[in-house]
């Protein structure tokens, strides 16, 4: 990680992320940002031929229907889910899930991918995701500040339309994480101005119907723990789902979900909220301990945290303790293989959901 990267925290969940790309913008933005595509949006890359899609019957949604965001939660077990980034200049912040279920020979339940504020998103990806059976989760930059002031006051309301029209096109049910660690000091927000702008986008999602439009609220794991998250939080009818971001590293020991995120997951409990985990990692800087992580992983968050709806992994090439890539060795892949595989990771729509006893 460069020094100075301004999405750093030494004590909560960052990484590099296409080399400094989040760093914020300070365009304003004007107009419809948001095309349906982007010219020479490079080819997603070719599924593994024996990883069939989940349901093949996802785009046979009649014209002016969407399916509603509320049917992807799951009756009892977790989605698995990944961004998965081994390159970092190719196409930064797009996902390429094909990578990681070359070595698991299954599909993800989600596939996350990122976008600047103000810029188009390559949406082959959105609809190649949805195609095979893969949820979308799309974590969308909200600028610094001034642009976050900006879209509270209206300014950027053209923007936000187009966005809305853009999700809604899919049909099918999306994870919108909007302007995510929205806690960190470095974003330079304040919690009214947050509440603000996260409202008025939510409610211009409404007015464009986007009911396929899921808004995930998601700080880091910190705010829970020191209870700041209450300070940004923009009510129970504003929000869908209750994300929290969390690193394993050599400064706090590997920490397991245990450790991370039990103050998570007692807030979620509270507003009575579908739960996700969308950014967690743990990198191999000890023989065994991706390995180890792994495996507690996949027994802790059926026996500790029953409610989390979704598991969704950082598996991104860095440098240091922010490298998270998946499998690193032999040990990695065997454990993440259980943990993929197991039942209780697999509550697609088709399959049956299984509860652990």
């Amino acid at each position: 990680m460069a020094p100075g990267d301004p999405w750093t925290s030494d004590r909560t969940s960052r990484r590099t992320f296409g080399r400094g790309l989040l760093a914020a913008t300070a365009a304003t933005v004007a107009g419809p940002a948001f095309a349906a595509g982007a010219a020479g949006a490079a080819d997603p890359g070719t599924p593994p031929a024996d990883v069939p899609p989940a349901h093949p019957d996802a785009g046979a949604v009649p014209q002016d229907e969407v399916v509603p965001a509320a049917s992807i939660v799951p009756a009892a077990g977790a989605l698995f889910g990944a961004f998965v980034k081994h390159d970092p200049d190719r196409n930064p912040g797009v996902s390429e899930p094909e990578t990681l279920e070359r070595v698991t020979r299954e599909l993800l339940g989600i596939d996350h991918s990122f976008q600047h504020w103000g810029t188009p998103f390559l949406t082959d990806r959105l609809t190649g995701d949805i195609a095979r059976g893969r949820i979308p989760l799309l974590s969308w930059g909200a600028g610094p500040q001034s642009i976050l002031a900006a879209t509270a006051a209206g300014a950027n309301d053209v923007a936000v339309r187009g966005q809305a029209r853009l999700l809604r096109a899919l049909r099918q049910p999306v994870l919108l994480r909007f302007t995510w660690e929205m806690d960190l000091p470095q974003r330079g927000y304040t919690p009214a101005t947050f509440k603000e702008a996260w409202r008025r986008v939510r409610t211009i999602f409404r007015e464009e119907g986007a009911d396929n439009v899921a808004f995930v609220f998601c700080p880091t794991w910190l705010a829970y723990r020191t209870g700041r998250v209450s300070s940004f939080w923009p009510g129970d009818s504003m929000v869908d789902w209750v994300g929290a971001d969390g690193y394993a590293r050599p400064t706090n020991d590997h920490a397991p979900l245990t450790e991370l995120f039990p103050w998570f997951y007692d807030f979620g409990i509270r507003h009575d909220k579908p739960m996700i985990i969308a950014e967690c990692g743990v990198n191999d800087t000890a023989p065994g301990v991706q390995a180890d992580w792994l495996r507690r992983a996949r027994v802790d968050l059926p026996e500790r945290f029953p409610r989390v709806g979704a598991l969704v992994y950082f598996d991104s090439r860095g440098t240091g303790d922010t490298d998270w890539v998946l499998p690193g060795n032999r040990r990695t892949e065997a454990a993440l293989l259980q943990l993929v595989h197991d039942p209780y990771f697999l509550p697609r729509r088709g399959r049956q959901a299984v509860a652990r006893p």
